[in-house]
């Protein structure tokens, strides 16, 4: 279809091309414009939600209304856009920002929605994935100044998703007959994780020392005792910023409001023999960050990167049972233990767990030969 605006006299209409659809891709998770063969599919689950359980889904569009909007997918519309949820190729749900009925959105505010088609697919962290992409995406490229998401009061599962991603529960609002638990992120608030290059790491080795100093003081074992001095501290930055340089390894930083939270490494100076691997390394987060998703957001993005660049097979140790947990969240698998591998900070012997995971896509060069 060919969009055109006329001049004022109409004698020499410009040719305008139609926006580009939209599509954020993460790994593994991709939001993409809904496909009018998932029409029916779409009405089904969301007529199922709507029976099972109302508070998620308590208003059913028309058939007319839902064709609508997938034939706009992919396109903002006033403030309002309907994008596919899908995994590895698969369809999993949608996502979608819209107008709430009956309340009026400030400029610069969207509202955020989303929905998992199979009960059996939520858990698995598939609706985290999407919409940290989609909130990421309406900070990064709409100039979102906040985003709201509501949710039923009685969705901890929901409510544990928004509150892990940094938002909050600010007020309780009425849509639809019912009373939803309002939370938003302002885009100030909103982490920002990516990797920086040589040049951007001398400004912030302060900070990134003092997320060190406090990790080992409270009981992170990373490779150093407690007390670490910031001197030693910076001397260890500055050798992460000439291997950055070097193109031996990748920096990946978190920050929240402005400010450096997190941080991990993702070690690729391997042998010519191992150019698919990598190891990751000095997952930091700061106290004062911590159990906001900062973690989950580092590696996540590390293991983008990682993608990015054909290290589909990933190595790390840990001597700590949160980021265990972490790890096998995002499935990770272990690979063995052992014990009294190296120091607590307080130079007590700790048990190390070491962890590898292979990336979707990832092939082997060839098969591999046994014994």
């Amino acid at each position: 279809m060919v969009n055109w605006i006329a001049s004022e006299k109409r004698e020499n209409p410009v040719r305008v091309p139609p926006p580009p659809l939209i599509r954020i891709e993460g790994d593994r998770v991709t939001l993409r414009p809904l496909r009018m063969d998932e029409l029916e599919i779409s009405f089904g689950a969301r007529e199922r939600l709507h029976e099972t359980d109302p508070t998620v889904m308590p208003a059913l569009p028309t058939r007319e209304s839902l064709r609508e909007r997938f034939e706009h997918s992919g396109v903002m519309r006033d403030g309002a856009v309907d994008l596919a949820i899908d995994v590895d190729g698969r369809r999993i749900g949608e996502i979608q920002t819209y107008v709430p009925p009956g309340r009026a959105l400030e400029p610069g505010t969207y509202e955020v929605g989303i929905m998992i088609d199979d009960p059996a697919e939520r858990g698995k962290g598939v609706g985290t994935k999407a919409t940290r992409l989609m909130v990421g995406w309406l900070f990064a490229e709409c100039a979102a100044g906040r985003v709201n998401m509501p949710t039923a009061p009685g969705n901890t599962a929901m409510r544990t998703v928004l509150e892990r991603l940094g938002f909050v529960a600010e007020q309780t609002v009425h849509d639809l007959g019912q009373d939803f638990l309002l939370y938003s992120v302002m885009h100030d608030a909103w982490r920002v994780v990516r990797a920086v290059g040589p040049d951007e790491i001398a400004p912030l080795r302060v900070r990134l020392g003092e997320i060190l100093i406090d990790c080992v003081a409270n009981g992170a074992s990373v490779g150093f005792l407690d007390p670490l001095s910031p001197e030693d501290a910076d001397a260890y930055w500055q050798r992460i910023e000439r291997a950055v340089a070097d193109d031996r390894c990748v920096l990946v930083v978190g920050a929240v409001g402005g400010e450096v939270a997190g941080t991990v490494l993702l070690d690729v100076d391997t042998f010519p023999n191992q150019p698919h691997r990598a190891t990751v390394g000095k997952l930091l987060v700061h106290t004062s960050a911590r159990r906001r998703g900062m973690g989950e957001a580092l590696m996540a993005e590390l293991e983008r990167v990682a993608a990015e660049r054909g290290r589909w097979l990933l190595t790390l140790d840990t001597a700590t049972g949160a980021a265990a947990r972490l790890y096998e969240r995002m499935g990770w698998s272990p690979a063995g233990t052992i014990p009294g591998y190296a120091l607590n900070p307080d130079s007590s012997l700790t048990d190390t767990t070491f962890y590898w995971k292979r990336l979707s896509g990832g092939e082997p060069l060839q098969e591999p030969r046994h014994g």
